[in-house]
């Protein structure tokens, strides 16, 4: 999972920093580009499609200057 978000990051124009989590059904890592860090979430391939909504639900309805939603 890491070489997906390494390989992110680059593309996106995002320097890849550490792995900062993982969980059962993803794992979190620290990049950061000019504008300042943000967390990336990547999924497992045995990732539940209706868990994954939810949570991005959740995070849409979240209103913090610290949270992106895209």
């Amino acid at each position: 999972m890491e070489r997906v978000a390494r390989a992110y990051a680059e593309q996106a124009g995002y320097q890849f920093h550490r792995n900062v989590g993982a969980g059962a059904f993803k794992q979190t890592f620290l990049i950061s580009n000019k504008d300042g860090s943000v967390a990336l979430k990547v999924l497992r391939d045995t990732c539940s499609v209706v868990r994954t909504q939810r949570e991005i639900d959740a995070m849409q309805r979240c209103s913090h200057p610290n949270i992106a939603v895209r």
